[in-house]
């Protein structure tokens, strides 16, 4: 695991800042190629598809609670 990027399994937390909302998830996918989006699973269990978003940032790596 590197600490430099965000990768599969770590836990992040993503800032709409037009809405002002913020999430935390665990990273499900990562973006491979221009117009995918990151798959990130809720703590209750949902699975969102994030495309546009103001910033993430990595708050715990690898998954762990």
């Amino acid at each position: 695991m590197s600490n430099e990027q965000i990768e599969i399994g770590d836990i992040v937390e993503v800032n709409f800042n037009s809405s002002g909302a913020i999430y935390r998830a665990e990273v499900l996918y990562r973006p491979q190629a221009t117009g995918d989006s990151w798959m990130l699973k809720e703590p209750n269990g949902h699975i969102v598809y994030v495309q546009m978003f103001e910033r993430m940032d990595l708050i715990e790596k690898g998954g762990a609670r």
